[in-house]
């Protein structure tokens, strides 16, 4: 899929991360990891089918 799911720790849907299937920057196609660098304030995703790693700024992120 094209998408990452954010739920709080009690299993509430916070938000979905990606602009769906694909190649393009901020677009999945089978997200394969995910860490938060919190020092940096980073996201990181390993999108598997289009090998590469996608690097998020938790700050500029909009969360509902």
């Amino acid at each position: 899929g094209g998408r990452i799911n954010v739920f709080t720790k009690d299993g509430a849907f916070i938000a979905a991360l990606g602009k769906g299937l694909g190649s393009d920057p901020g677009q999945f196609d089978s997200p394969d990891g995910i860490t938060i660098v919190q020092d940096l304030n980073w996201l990181i995703i390993v999108d598997q089918n289009n090998m590469r790693v996608q690097v998020f700024d938790l700050s500029e992120i909009v969360w509902p």
